[in-house]
């Protein structure tokens, strides 16, 4: 659900633009975004939800500006 994760709708929106422009980058893009998913697990056990996807909606964020 878009409005209740907004990181998921930036998420999307990346996939959706390297899948135009660079299957490779997609595939690596997938990948990181994985691994920092793995490590926001700790932060979402420590401080809940809200700060977990705060974390994640940043990280796409500044992801996004280097396109």
């Amino acid at each position: 659900n878009f409005e209740l994760h907004p990181y998921k709708k930036i998420y999307k929106n990346i996939c959706d633009l390297l899948r135009k422009k660079d299957k490779e980058k997609l595939k690596q893009f997938r990948e990181e975004y994985i691994g920092i998913e793995i490590n926001y697990k700790e932060i979402y056990l420590k401080y809940g939800n809200k700060r977990f996807e705060n974390e994640l909606l940043r990280w796409l964020q500044n992801y996004k500006k280097t396109l």
